[in-house]
């Protein structure tokens, strides 16, 4: 089905015909964690900045159109802002959808890893505690893992599907996690005790994030105290002070 020439998606699909192979590599996201984060997003970084292209060029006529019928030229100051809006609006839309998803991986992975953990020390084999953590979770770790499982229950090799699955994850964490799993079958190292390790490695640095942010938030409170409460304070303190002085004259 053809998309309407009045929706976005209709002039998007034109320009991408048009940009140059060239472009669309610079376009492209630069590591894996960002192309995983974008593609679970359901959205192409090319098609964001086109987006962002043809919402600057609909601005800029829009301008244009209002300054001919009210018979001013177009005004230098917004029709900058407007382009500065188109570029940097889909860049700072790449940003936060990695940085959700980026976060959403640092809240999963350690329970994944967990579960898989209590599976495999539990009796399980790998292939089910992946369903374990996989059925207890609900996010892109767990999204990975199942189509991990699929290509596995179709015949594909473990190894290939893990190291697969750590590709769509993206981020140092899930592939030092699915690496060390990988190393463990190939040298016959029992999965419970890797996967042991790794869990506690991996709640470790969750945890150290969290003391971090932690640790941050008094200074946060401390500069938003500073800028935001003691200037209107000593406006108050001083104001009155200042103006019954200059009343009185020298």
């Amino acid at each position: 089905m053809k998309a309407s020439p009045l929706r976005p998606a209709f002039w998007v699909a034109s320009l991408r015909r048009l940009v140059p192979p060239a472009l669309f590599a610079r376009l492209l996201p630069a590591d894996a964690a960002s192309a995983a984060a974008l593609e679970a997003s359901g959205r192409e970084a090319v098609d964001v900045h086109l987006l962002g292209f043809l919402a600057g060029l609909a601005g800029v006529l829009g301008l244009c159109l209002v300054s001919i019928a009210t018979g001013h030229s177009p005004s230098g100051p917004a029709v900058a802002l407007i382009g500065a809006a188109s570029i940097l609006g889909p860049r700072l839309w790449v940003r936060a959808v990695v940085g959700r998803y980026q976060a959403a991986i640092a809240r999963e992975l350690p329970k994944a890893a967990e579960l898989l953990t209590l599976g495999a020390e539990s009796g399980l084999g790998l292939l089910e505690a992946m369903r374990l953590a996989v059925g207890l979770c609900d996010g892109p770790v767990a999204r990975a893992l199942s189509v991990a499982l699929a290509e596995m229950d179709a015949g594909r090799e473990t190894v290939a599907a893990l190291k697969a699955a750590a590709g769509r994850i993206g981020g140092q964490g899930a592939t030092a996690f699915v690496a060390s799993i990988v190393q463990g079958l190939e040298l016959g190292t029992p999965v419970a005790r890797v996967l042991r390790v790794q869990a506690d490695t991996l709640r470790t640095k969750h945890r150290q994030a969290l003391e971090a942010r932690i640790a941050a938030i008094s200074l946060k409170v401390t500069l938003v105290t500073v800028l935001l409460f003691v200037p209107p304070l000593l406006v108050l303190a001083v104001l009155p002070n200042l103006l019954a002085f200059l009343g009185r004259g020298w």
